[in-house]
């Protein structure tokens, strides 16, 4: 048994700490979760956590706004993975699901995105605040 601690933030009802469905890694992310937190350094940061699913220990993290949306793993044929999720500012973002560096960045949305993407084959689909669905095609 492992627990990982994040101090978080409430601001007038609008709660910090974890909101999303963990994602579970397998194939080349097979030793990793990932976890949105949500306003960790302040009211309007958060993070995407890269936990190892041995001991809870961070392997990376990507800060951003804040994120309730829950984050998706996807694969490449060769079983290489990559992980989506997006944020409060409207970002959907694209990060290695090793290293998670930075591969790609879309704004979608002028406000939250509190929904969490769904995945199919090559394509992403997400809701939006301002009352847009938007499929996007991953390569």
């Amino acid at each position: 048994m492992w627990h990982t601690d994040y101090e978080c933030t409430t601001d007038d009802g609008v709660s910090g700490g974890v909101q999303s469905t963990i994602a579970c890694g397998k194939n080349s992310l097979a030793d990793y979760i990932y976890v949105t937190v949500a306003k960790t350094s302040d009211n309007a940061s958060g993070v995407l956590a890269c936990l190892r699913k041995s001991d809870g220990s961070k392997a990376w993290e990507d800060s951003s706004s804040y994120a309730w949306s829950s984050p998706v793993c996807v694969y490449n044929k060769d079983g290489s993975g990559k992980v989506l999720y997006c944020n409060s500012t409207g970002d959907i973002r694209l990060l290695d699901g090793k290293t998670g560096k930075q591969e790609d960045v879309l704004s979608v949305s002028e406000g939250v995105i509190e929904a969490s993407p769904a995945v199919y084959d090559n394509y992403a689909v997400v809701g939006t605040r301002d009352c847009k669905i938007w499929g996007i095609r991953l390569q």
